[in-house]
């Protein structure tokens, strides 16, 4: 995949995962339906995996494991692994399991996720 390609499919699925979420409607400071929130919490975390998959140069078929994307980050950006594992439990496990309804938990996923990505863009483009 290149830089480009990477960059309109995690922001493809960034859109779907934001899209679903509006549907969950916000009243106040929490979201009121957990269904929507959990379908945009997987749907978010998956642009983040889609997009580390590609720098992951993987050269099995078999899909990386939670344990392997943090090796691979704890090499490259400590900084970026705190970024990862936040939103590794606010997208996929706080609202795709459990489905959390608080904004401002939620918002901060997305951020940290976007941060991961761009991260991987940045890598793309210096290769």
């Amino acid at each position: 995949m290149t830089k480009i390609q990477l960059s309109k499919e995690t922001e493809r699925y960034l859109a779907n995962g934001l899209e679903v979420l509006k549907k969950a409607g916000k009243k106040g400071k929490y979201y009121e339906d957990g269904k929507y929130v959990k379908m945009a919490g997987h749907t978010l975390y998956s642009a983040m995996l889609l997009a580390l998959d590609d720098v992951l140069q993987k050269t099995r078929k078999n899909r990386n494991t939670e344990s392997e994307y943090r090796k691979f980050l704890a090499g490259k950006n400590k900084s970026i692994l705190k970024d990862f594992n936040n939103a590794y439990f606010i997208l996929h496990q706080s609202m795709g399991y459990d489905g959390v309804l608080s904004n401002i938990v939620i918002q901060d996923g997305i951020k940290t996720a976007k941060n991961v990505i761009n991260w991987v863009i940045k890598q793309k483009n210096q290769n």
